[in-house]
Formats: C-alpha cells, structure tokens, sequence
C-alpha cells in the first residue's frame, strides 16, 4: 500500500510550503509575515485503496523580524539534569501573547502569558530581578547574580528568579543587563533593554534571554 501525506496551512502568519506532497516539507515565510507570530500547519496521512486518513496539526512559532513594541527571547537547556544540554529558544510578542512589566521597589518583575499556543510547555514565563542593596534598579550591569531559592547563595548579592513552564533553572553566578530602563510613577516599565545570563553548572550551556519594551538595543547574538 502506498501511503500519501500532504501538508497545508490551518491559519496564522503567511507561510509557503515545498514539496507539501511529501513526508518531510520545507517550511518558509511567506509574503506579509511581520514581527514574532504563530503559524498552524497540518499533516495528513492517507493509505491509497482505503479510506483510513489521519492529521496531525502543528503550532510553529515565526519570527520574521524583531521591530514590534516588544518582544522577548529565551534559550533555554532542555535538559536541567545535564549541563550540557543544547538550549532552545522561546519567542515572544504582542502578536503571541501578553507582557505585564512592572518595578516594585528594589525589584524589576515580568510576566508572559501565552495565548497563540497556551498548551506549550514552556509558553508563559515569568523572570524577578531584585538588586543586592535594596536600591530601585538601574541601567547597569549586576554581576555575581544568583537565584533566591539556591541554597549556597551568598548575601549580599543581586537576584535572578526565572520560572519558563516546568522548568525553573537556578543561576550560579550570573549577570543581567540593563541598557535602559525607564518607568511611569506608578511603577509600569515602559522602556526596557534588558539581558540576561544564567548559569547552571559547570558545562558550558546557560539559560539566557533578552527583552525589549519600546527599545531600539539590539538583541546579542
């Protein structure tokens, strides 16, 4: 029996498919794609001589370019057991999704609420920086950062608390980044450029991010 596959667009952003007739299929952005997005494609398998049919859909994240009002970028290790792991990257935007960021005394707080695919393991997260000193944070760079729940943390020293899904990876002397910051009197971030590194062993693989609120920074490599 010969069996016959064929993949098409469900909905989201614009997307040209090679070879849809095939098992394997080359997705690209299609024309009009914009900004940090969401794309569903779907996979049908049918057997020639019968009428067994089968489909699959698949949420794919796009990212065709990173000019929206903001947008946020995580890499993070698959695998928290082995510290030398490949991480992942996790997109986000205001096509995708919602961003609450606010500053709360000596803290910086944000929180992502996936909503193009709320079933992705790893689609909200939430990151709380807090300085060591107990002053509001500012533009600068905080080194010798470490998560609050770690249980050798020194005192003294500026936090990183990161929570993506079911994965929540401690930091061991790690560093933020803030370019720029700016906040309206009641506490809403408004302008942000912000970069983070959190190590989590001794391998050489580290949960990383980036976010931009209003911000012309470039994102790192």
């Amino acid at each position: 029996m010969n069996v016959r596959y064929q993949w098409t667009q469900v909905s989201g952003t614009p997307l040209t498919i090679s070879r849809p007739g095939e098992r394997v299929a080359v997705l690209a952005l299609g024309a009009g794609a914009r900004g940090v997005g969401s794309a569903t494609v779907r996979l049908t398998v049918r057997t020639d001589g019968t009428d067994q049919a089968e489909s699959a859909d698949f949420v794919l994240r796009t990212v065709a370019d990173t000019s929206g009002a903001w947008i946020s970028r995580l890499r993070l290790p698959m695998n928290l057991e082995d510290w030398f792991s490949f991480p992942k990257e996790f997109w986000s935007g205001p096509e995708v999704g919602v961003l609450s960021a606010t500053q709360p005394a000596d803290r910086l707080r944000l929180n992502y609420v996936e909503a193009a695919d709320p079933a992705h393991p790893n689609g909200n997260w939430s990151l709380d920086l807090r300085s060591a000193d107990g002053q509001p944070l500012k533009a600068g760079t905080y080194a010798n950062v470490y998560s609050s729940w770690w249980f050798q943390r020194p005192p003294g020293v500026p936090t990183l608390d990161l929570v993506s899904g079911a994965v929540q990876p401690s930091s061991v002397q790690g560093q933020f980044m803030i370019h720029e910051l700016v906040a309206d009197d009641a506490g809403r971030i408004t302008k942000l450029a912000l970069d983070f590194t959190s190590p989590q062993g001794s391998g050489p693989v580290q949960a990383s991010g980036s976010v931009r609120i209003n911000s012309t920074v470039a994102l790192p490599p």
